[in-house]
């Protein structure tokens, strides 16, 4: 038996910022980083239409790359303080998750973070003192349809994942100006965190005829675009499909799950130093080498899709080294010795936190079981740069 999960109601298009200005409430609160967004006039802008429709709106702004739980529980107590009726998290997927773990402790104070991190069936149904508007600024995460948050442990630096269809945003708004002002660099690395959610998603244990076509469909559009948008970031078409693509890679992995490299990267990423993209965009290619191994078919659907001609006993070589020469175009290091990685220090971050890893839920998916010295292979080769 199967089961397509819901999501919220998606707007979409240029200019579909204003859309906020449609909103109608009491008070509304703007969550988002600083830097880029204030300098560009985005965060202006929004407060600017949320103020059409609601007695009140404060801006909070201050969320980190990679939200510690600290921060959440910093944000929870400002929505606590200030009641909010419509939260709007404006941003990448770290204000997005930070603002998504801060609703659930707002709208049920008896729980904590480490309950519903431990269970995630904990999470109540929200929204019955807010509902969370989210408006991605990167094409990347999917955070906007997404069922889960990450949140990063203020010591361990371990990535934390809440998942519950309950934690998906009551309204998604998909405005391709916003990411049109990415730097390079974040345009590649979160372009490569959505190809990773597709890849993954058709390639899960839980993928089916509903999740294929979205996942496959966006791993195309994100294969044809994303190299265009890093080479040329005026280019308004392939900014537009990748900020669409992104959404609907997330709506493939939000019903069919993730898998190795999620599960991998949210051990390593923050001690690296690397955005989760960046990771997940290393690991890529060893973790498809070493999948396609015992499960090729959704790899030469995917190699197939892209004009790679290749077959099931070859897919596995010739799609993770398609995906190397992919990474190199757009400025991504082929290993982690590249980015300064001791070998030693990261086997032994690996095994330090392998329950985790082999327990998670993006590890549950994988379409190819992996114990402990398969995940430590795996790593060797991606610091190393050599397939097999």
């Amino acid at each position: 038996m199967w089961r397509l999960t819901r999501f919220g109601e998606i707007v979409w298009g240029w200019g579909s910022l204003s859309y906020l200005s449609q909103l109608k409430g009491s008070r509304a609160l703007l969550v988002t980083s600083r830097g880029a967004l204030k300098r560009l006039g985005f965060v202006d802008k929004a407060a600017g239409y949320l103020a059409e429709g609601f007695g009140e709106v404060r801006v909070y702004e201050g969320i980190e790359p990679n939200p510690r739980v600290s921060t959440a529980l910093k944000l929870a107590k400002f929505m606590a303080g200030y009641k909010p009726d419509t939260i709007v998290a404006l941003g990448g997927g770290s204000v997005m998750d930070a603002a998504k773990a801060a609703w659930i402790l707002y709208e049920c104070p008896s729980l904590s973070l480490e309950d519903v991190i431990r269970d995630s069936s904990l999470v109540p149904r929200l929204g019955s003192k807010a509902r969370l508007v989210a408006v991605p600024t990167t094409s990347g995460t999917g955070s906007e349809v997404s069922r889960g948050c990450v949140l990063t442990d203020d010591e361990t630096q371990v990535k934390y994942a809440i998942v519950s269809l309950n934690l998906v945003p009551t309204l998604a708004i998909l405005d391709p100006e916003l990411p049109a002002s990415m730097p390079r660099d974040l345009t590649a690395d979160s372009g490569m965190d959505a190809m990773s959610h597709a890849l993954e998603s058709h390639a899960s244990k839980a993928a089916s005829d509903f999740t294929k076509p979205l996942s496959l469909s966006a791993f195309t559009t994100i294969w044809t675009y994303l190299r265009r948008a890093y080479g040329d970031p005026s280019d308004r078409e392939a900014r537009e499909k990748m900020h669409y693509a992104q959404c609907i890679a997330a709506l493939a992995f939000t019903n069919a799950g993730t898998g190795a490299i999620h599960a991998i990267s949210h051990v390593i990423s923050v001690p690296l130093g690397l955005s989760h993209g960046r990771a997940n965009a290393v690991l890529m290619p060893y973790v498809v080498y070493y999948n396609a191994q015992t499960c090729p078919d959704p790899y030469l659907d995917l190699a197939l899709s892209v004009g790679i001609d290749s077959t099931e006993e070859d897919v596995g070589f010739e799609l993770a080294s398609a995906l190397l020469d992919y990474n190199k175009r757009l400025g991504i290091p082929q290993s982690f010795s590249e980015v300064g990685a001791n070998e030693r220090v990261l086997i032994s971050r690996v095994e330090k936190y392998m329950s985790y890893i082999l327990g998670s839920a993006p590890m549950r998916t994988n379409p190819r079981s992996m114990a402990a010295e398969d995940v430590k292979e795996v790593v060797r080769l991606a610091w190393s740069g050599e397939l097999g």
